[in-house]
């Protein structure tokens, strides 16, 4: 058996008496060796997991091999495996998390994990996927399900007004806000959370219930002493943003207020008097069968397996603590989030959600509420982003692509997470991110949010599982549609022996070009994507485009997308896009004698040590052409001997090593010209008309702007 018990594994996924059975079935298979072929292929992929979640899948697999399978389905999952797999190492080698989660789950039942980074704060332990969450305002989708129970149920009326359930709290607007209004989040309350502290004069309710002010000196963090109705008094007394029913503004007051009406709501109800946990625990957990997820009353966690988390510190002034300051949060009190975002949950619990607030699957709401509740009245954002919220639940804009996800994300301490499902892949997804250092790397693409991002988002935490969420969906698309001529896995399949890569290919190992000339052409396909535009306030908005889809992409670590032996000659054409998303990879790499590259097209390199172009110590007389239309994004490594032509633009550094290495041309190159300890150029060399072009670097931002930023530790 595999050291990390791959069966044990499967059983907690599946949590059912008959997956118990099956798996016990399974381990006397396995102990009796009738398939060792697939432990050995499951013991080979340690930190991703997968599975099948049918019974009868399950026990094909065992009785049958790795070998069988469908070959358009195998193709399939192994693309979406590699994927994740590139993806997700791709992310952690930032190095700006504690530690982050990945699930995905196919409407045929497939399910993938996989993790980095660390469990805990001393980073002691590995991440995995078998953990417990803080989930953050995706509380807000429970919490709005189980009003909406109540509402099939007629005791609540989505028309009701807050003045007719909770008279007593005198909301403003009160005798227009309705319940449809809360759960739709158009009410135009106050958030409780930017409002003043009750006890702590001149803070906030957040900045009181985070306790990052060391002045404060009780060294518990993520802990007030706040009711649900102390939270709604507080919002009260300031003045609303906006007439009720007007427009679309993101407020945790919204929910408390629905947790307090459905309490007593529930009170008509046969069963009497019941508390929002018990309304969600009972009536949306348990029938679910999500072992993981449940409402706590206070800051435990329910499982003994739980993901530590620390906030990271990023406005000194608002804290008053040093900048850059942890903080663990691990152990926040329930009581300040409660209705909005208290909930715990496990990556394999939040993908059985995800499928159920897009398709209902299991008629916890009836068809016609489930329809209503997915139409978006007004348009708004959620941190930042511009969305199409519906009732606790909204529609998130997958910039890369233009396709929408629909789901609902949340962020709390130091726990962030994102919970959608993508109808036009019909594929869920989960991400959870602990413990955020901020900014992503410079080669981390942010599709289309680059203005807003690069800017105030950066200095705010930009990274975040949102951009995690873009990333995935646009390359898992590409995995999946892509119809390229030398793809390794999809509709088409092929080396590039006709001369040429044709389309948009998607790979998952290397392309040995040896002996012979490849041209790698525009892929023809676009993505009608979407750039978001930011404002000086940080309004931002979504501008409609259209972005070309890579001629070549090589997901996977320690590879090379292209790699150029002995007379291996490779042109990337004017519009044709290669991309290499892994660690310690290559997007090109000539390593034989007579290597020719010209590029005119762009480069992509994405990932720690994930170089553009390497020319090997091995490689001889060698010839690089970087012509004018060529972008590179990404570091050359240079070394052996090689003629390097460059004319074009380089976001990245040329290193070279050796004293064989001639370079010449005009054009830019972002980090300059560095010689390893003993290298020299060439004879030959002139690299005086090569410009020096410092990279785009962060906007920069007064601290009066900044502070207009409300800080996201509870979105």
């Amino acid at each position: 058996m595999c050291a990390h018990t791959w069966l044990g594994v499967s059983c907690r996924i599946f949590a059912t008496d008959i997956f118990d059975h099956l798996a016990k079935i399974l381990e006397s298979i396995l102990k009796k060796r009738a398939v060792l072929s697939v432990q050995s292929s499951l013991c080979a992929f340690p930190t991703t997991w997968k599975f099948k979640a049918t019974a009868l899948a399950v026990l094909t697999l065992a009785l049958s091999g790795c070998g069988g399978a469908d070959n358009e389905e195998a193709g399939t999952s192994s693309s979406i495996e590699q994927v994740l797999g590139a993806v997700v190492d791709m992310a952690v080698s930032q190095d700006n998390v504690q530690g982050l989660t990945v699930g995905l789950r196919k409407d045929s039942g497939e399910v993938w994990f996989r993790s980095g980074g660390y469990r805990d704060i001393a980073k002691t332990t590995a991440m995995n996927a078998d953990l417990q969450y803080r989930i953050g305002s995706a509380t807000k989708t429970f919490t709005a399900t189980a009003v909406l129970q109540l509402v099939d149920q007629g005791l609540i009326g989505l028309d009701d007004t807050v003045a007719t359930w909770l008279p007593e709290l005198a909301v403003p607007n009160d005798s227009t806000i309705t319940v449809r209004h809360l759960l739709e989040m158009r009410s135009g309350l106050r958030d409780y959370l930017a409002v003043a502290s009750k006890s702590i004069a001149g803070t906030t309710i957040l900045q009181e219930w985070s306790n990052f002010d060391d002045v404060m000196k009780t060294g518990v963090h993520g802990n007030a002493n706040y009711s649900p109705t102390d939270l709604v008094n507080a919002a009260s007394k300031r003045v609303p943003y906006f007439a009720s029913g007007t427009a679309m503004r993101y407020s945790n007051t919204n929910y408390v207020l629905l947790g307090l009406i459905a309490e007593k709501a529930s009170c008509k109800a046969v069963k009497g008097c019941r508390s929002v946990e018990t309304l969600i625990n009972d009536g949306i957990v348990k029938p679910l069968g999500m072992a993981g997820t449940y409402f706590p009353s206070d800051n435990k966690f329910t499982s003994t397996k739980y993901a530590e988390a620390y906030q990271q510190v990023l406005d000194a002034e608002l804290y008053r603590v040093p900048e850059g300051a942890r903080i663990d949060m691990t152990f926040t009190d329930s009581r300040v989030p409660w209705a909005a975002g208290a909930m715990l949950s496990t990556p394999t619990d939040e993908l059985v959600w995800a499928r159920e607030l897009a398709l209902n699957e299991k008629k916890l709401i009836s068809d016609a509420l489930f329809k209503e509740r997915l139409t978006a009245k007004s348009d708004g954002s959620v941190s930042y982003i511009p969305v199409r919220y519906g009732m606790g639940v909204y529609h998130l804009p997958s910039l890369a692509t233009g396709s929408e996800l629909i789901g609902h994300s949340g962020l709390v301490g130091g726990y962030n997470t994102s919970i959608f499902y993508s109808p036009s892949l019909k594929l869920a997804l989960s991400v959870n991110i602990t413990g955020v250092l901020a900014n992503p790397a410079s080669w981390f693409p942010l599709y289309g949010a680059e203005d807003s991002y690069d800017g105030a988002f950066r200095f705010a935490g930009g990274f975040n599982t949102q951009t995690l969420v873009w990333n995935l969906e646009r390359n898992l698309r590409l995995a999946i549609e892509n119809t390229g001529s030398c793809s390794t896995l999809g509709t088409a399949t092929g080396d590039g022996s006709s001369g040429s890569c044709d389309g948009d290919s998607v790979r998952t190992h290397s392309l040995s070009v040896q002996g012979r000339s490849l041209a790698i052409k525009p892929s023809g396909r676009v993505f009608n994507s979407m750039n978001m535009v930011t404002d000086a306030d940080w309004n931002a908005t979504l501008q409609s485009t259209t972005d070309a889809r890579p001629s070549l992409v090589t997901y996977g670590s320690q590879l090379s997308g292209l790699a150029v032996g002995d007379n291996g000659k490779v042109e990337l054409q004017a519009g044709a896009i290669l991309e290499t998303i892994g660690v310690d990879s290559n997007g090109i790499a000539v390593t034989g004698t007579g290597g020719n590259v010209t590029v005119s097209g762009v480069v992509r390199s994405m990932g720690r040590n994930t170089v553009a172009l390497r020319v090997a110590d091995t490689a001889k007389n060698g010839v690089i052409t970087v012509s004018k239309t060529a972008q590179v994004q990404g570091d050359m490594v240079l070394a052996g001997s090689a003629v390097i032509q460059l004319d074009g633009t380089v976001n990245g550094t040329l290193r070279v090593s050796g004293t064989n290495v001639k370079i010449t041309g005009s054009g830019t190159v972002s980090g300059g010209v560095v010689l390893a300890n003993g290298a020299k150029l060439a004879d030959g060399s002139d690299i005086t008309k090569l410009a020096a072009v410092a990279a785009p670097a962060a906007q920069a931002m007064s601290a009066s702007h900044a502070r207009k930023l409300p800080p996201l530790y509870m979105q």
